[in-house]
């Protein structure tokens, strides 16, 4: 999973014809999907005193530090995608 991860991400970020909104959303995608793959069951392995899961965890914290600002984008987005609605257009 992890190299075709990482091949698909290079893919992407080097493929054109996708804006930089589009590139970056793909690009979350993959690794959304690449981490919870590499988490896989979250099960320890044997003899694991859960310093891995640790930092691990710790790991996905800091990777979630951006959610709240990618959430905050999310309302504009939403009004502009709203059918009937043009962007910019006086009343809208």
């Amino acid at each position: 999973m992890a190299s075709g991860a990482r091949q698909r991400t290079a893919e992407a970020l080097t493929e054109t014809g996708r804006d930089d909104r589009e590139t970056a959303l793909l690009v979350l995608e993959l690794a959304v999907g690449w981490a919870a793959g590499a988490l896989g069951d979250g099960a320890p392995g044997a003899g694991d005193d859960g310093a891995e899961a640790l930092v691990v965890l710790s790991a996905l914290d800091d990777a979630l530090t951006e959610v709240p600002a990618l959430a905050a984008a999310l309302p504009v987005l939403l009004e502009s995608a709203r059918a009937g609605s043009c962007a910019g257009a006086p009343g809208s």
